[in-house]
């Protein structure tokens, strides 16, 4: 079977989320498929052997990569234009007359729909994507119709939670099969029995958007003096308010790569999911 998985972001070595799809196209690809990754390129990652040292996997032979750009040049004037990735995605997918297609994100299945409704497609589930925005939102009804419409015609779907599994099929009820597969992670960055975790030691590892819940952790920690919480991830103003407003025993190091984050997830004992009730999407969570 030949298997096109897409994902129309800018690999940049930095977000677990690539982590997640390359190792699931790697996955796929072991199992038999021969899987295309399509994917845009950063000034970082340019190459699969690059992804391959990043993330690790079996460095399968039926994984092949492709790199679809989202950025145009226009003179002096560097452009992203996601029109420009599902272009070129257009004359691969004519090019690879794929057997099917697999993805986790909105916008190309809803491309997919619209251009090449004939190709079956497995949608990857990690949210509703409508309850993102208030119910009275257009964009909550402009998102919650577009779903409605990929997941009448999908021919599978996967979802990365129970809970979600049973949110999608009471919202939208797909006839098409649907399967729970929790997100990927590397067991060796939690379970070195050789590494002593300290039972005083609290973690928190992701994005600092606001319905992650992140500041009710860090004001917590004002009632733990005994406990110390480090903060891993996020950049900018949003990482520099939080350690404005963070108590002693919290240190917030923002974003890490990979091999940086193991120490610190080995050493922690406690790990911290602090999610907050709105978004309704905040409850999909992996």
């Amino acid at each position: 079977m030949k298997l096109l998985y897409i994902f129309p972001e800018e690999f940049t070595g930095r977000f677990a989320r690539e982590y997640h799809v390359y190792r699931l196209a790697e996955s796929l690809a072991a199992s038999g498929c021969d899987v295309t990754l399509a994917a845009a390129p950063s000034s970082n990652v340019t190459s699969a052997d690059y992804l391959h040292d990043l993330f690790g996997g079996s460095k399968s032979a039926r994984l092949t990569v492709v790199w679809l750009k989202r950025q145009l040049s226009l003179g002096p004037w560097r452009i992203r234009s996601g029109a420009w990735f599902f272009r070129q995605l257009d004359r691969l997918i004519r090019s690879l007359k794929p057997d099917g297609v697999f993805t986790m994100h909105l916008k190309a299945a809803d491309h997919l729909g619209k251009r090449h409704p004939s190709l079956p497609l497995v949608f990857e589930a990690h949210e509703i994507f409508a309850d993102t925005y208030p119910e009275n939102s257009a964009r909550h009804r402009r998102l919650l119709e577009m779903e409605r419409r990929f997941y009448a015609r999908v021919r599978g779907v996967v979802a990365i939670s129970s809970y979600l599994a049973e949110s999608l099929q009471n919202r939208f009820a797909p006839l098409a099969p649907l399967r729970v597969q929790h997100d990927g992670i590397d067991e060796t960055m939690l379970l070195d029995a050789s590494v002593p975790t300290d039972v005083h030691e609290l973690i928190y590892a992701g994005s600092l958007q606001p319905w992650k819940g992140v500041p009710v952790a860090i004001e917590a920690m004002r009632l733990l003096p005994e406990f110390h919480l480090t903060v891993l991830g996020g950049a900018g103003k949003s990482l520099d308010l939080l350690r404005q407003n963070a108590p002693a025993n919290v240190t917030c190091l923002g974003q890490m790569t990979r091999e940086e984050l193991r120490p610190f997830l080995q050493k922690a004992n406690i790990g911290l999911m602090p999610n907050l009730p709105e978004p309704r999407s905040a409850l999909y969570t992996f």
